[in-house]
């Protein structure tokens, strides 16, 4: 037996079970049992996940274990967990070598659920049950010991309000019941018993802060304390993980602390969204880190905020990157895209969806890039429709502030830090000529434009956006 298997095995032969969550007797629940099914590939631990049809009596479309309710041509749970996964999966029993057994869970539509571990050959021939399963899902169990895919918040169910928690993982939404039984999993077997096959830890790290005005901020952070700190800012409509891709490459010689700005995200939304808000939140975040002097780096709408502070703060600034921001941008780029922000659905029947709408309006993006963004910027509602995470008062302002901006050429005028303006070449929004302003009689500020890229310059050619960028950030 594998090394993390016996150690699972071990850890769960030597606990002592929890009672029952319902009486025995109670026949107004649905007794029933599930697979954890636990496989090595390529140095990493993976759990076997299944998509459910539509056409089965409960929780079509969800994400679950193998299982289902007990038969009574079963001997015991156990059995019940070993048929369904048979059933559903072709997972023959003996091909299962059973770990041991988690307490038993409550679930809100009125089962109770045995479930139990199980380590599984692999590769295997899996037989998928057309009329059960919809797909096989095969995910690293790192995903859920990863923090930044955990999340909590509360849902409309059944006409109430409730706490969920769930995880995500690409385009699936894992929650209910199966996410409840992978955290206990998780919580019982702890982290060391499963840490020797990962062969890297998951790079990046989430939080959320109250700030100030008590608001939850969420962020995303990279790299090491210690290494000279970059902050992201991203554009409006947007996420942090727009700089997932960026932070990848600069993580190994940075620290990188990437905002959801008010509205955005998974930050809370707000009453106001002036520039001077988003400016103090920008404050209050840097003051709760205590790191001194960073290089800003903003995309659009975050550069305009990062400018703002470089001017009210400028110890606290020792570089600033404008990514297609500037203090005057073309009405008629701005229209272009304050139009298509309005126009854009509420809702979407699937994430690929979206993604075809955003690829329709920027064909220079790949559609693994599209999917990735959309992906955090749009949240999977229970009856499987994907929402927009943003505040929806941004359709109705048609921008991310709720107030026209001022004049920004005299807060230009008082930058003092080394600036970098970061252009593509074929963006509408801020025109070569005002970039060209920009830099008159500013030896503090260089100008770069990158080739094929629009106003979405990292995203439209990364390559192109760090070669102008890194050489900068050295020079820090």
């Amino acid at each position: 037996m594998a090394e993390w298997s016996e150690q699972i095995r071990q850890i769960l032969a030597g606990r002592a079970p929890s009672p029952s969550p319902a009486p025995a007797d109670d026949v107004s629940l649905v007794r029933a049992a599930v697979l954890i099914p636990l496989y090595e590939c390529e140095g990493q631990i993976y759990v076997l996940l299944t998509r459910r049809t539509d056409k089965v009596d409960h929780h079509k479309g969800q994400v679950s274990f193998p299982g289902g309710r007990y038969d009574d041509s079963d001997q015991n749970s156990l059995n019940t967990a070993l048929r369904e996964a048979y059933e559903e999966v072709g997972l023959q029993p003996a091909d299962i070598k059973i770990l041991g057994v988690l307490d038993s869970m409550l679930t809100s539509t009125g089962f109770v659920v045995t479930p139990y571990v199980g380590m599984i050959p692999y590769p295997y021939k899996f037989h998928l049950n057309e009329d059960e399963v919809a797909a096989a899902l095969h995910v690293p169990l790192a995903v859920f010991q990863d923090p930044s895919h955990f999340r909590e918040e509360i849902w409309e169910w059944n006409g109430e309000f409730i706490p969920m928690q769930f995880y995500r993982h690409q385009e699936e939404v894992i929650w209910g019941a199966t996410a409840r039984i992978m955290k206990s999993f998780l919580e019982v077997v702890g982290d060391e018993a499963i840490a020797w096959p990962l062969a890297t830890p998951v790079p990046a790290r989430a939080g959320k802060l109250q700030l100030g005005s008590q608001r939850g901020f969420h962020y995303v952070e990279w790299g090491s304390a210690g290494r000279p700190c970059l902050v992201l800012l991203h554009g409006a409509l947007q996420t942090a993980h727009s700089w997932d891709d960026l932070a990848a490459v600069l993580q190994d010689r940075y620290r990188l602390l990437a905002l959801d700005q008010r509205g955005h995200g998974e930050s809370d939304w707000a009453d106001s969204y002036r520039l001077d808000d988003y400016v103090m939140d920008l404050e209050a975040f840097l003051d709760h880190w205590q790191i001194g002097p960073v290089a800003l780096i903003g995309m659009s709408m975050g550069g305009l905020n990062a400018m703002v502070y470089a001017v009210r703060r400028p110890s606290q600034v020792k570089g600033l990157v404008l990514m297609d921001a500037g203090p005057g941008l073309c009405e008629e780029g701005v229209r272009t895209l304050r139009d298509f922000a309005k126009s854009v659905p509420d809702e979407f029947s699937s994430l690929e969806e979206a993604v075809e709408l955003a690829r329709l309006f920027n064909p220079r993006r790949s559609i693994q890039n599209l999917r990735h963004r959309l992906f955090h910027n749009l949240r999977r509602r229970v009856d499987g429709k994907w929402v927009w995470r943003y505040d929806p008062q941004f359709k109705q302002f048609g921008s991310a502030y709720s107030e026209p901006l001022p004049d920004l050429w005299p807060v230009w005028a008082q930058v003092t830090s080394p600036t970098l303006i970061v252009r593509g070449q074929e963006s509408n929004v801020l025109t070569q000529a005002v970039a060209h302003r920009m830099t008159e009689g500013c030896s503090r500020v260089v100008l770069a434009e990158v080739a094929g890229a629009g106003h979405a310059v990292v995203g439209d050619n990364l390559e192109g956006c760090l070669a102008a960028l890194e050489p900068f950030l050295a020079n820090l």
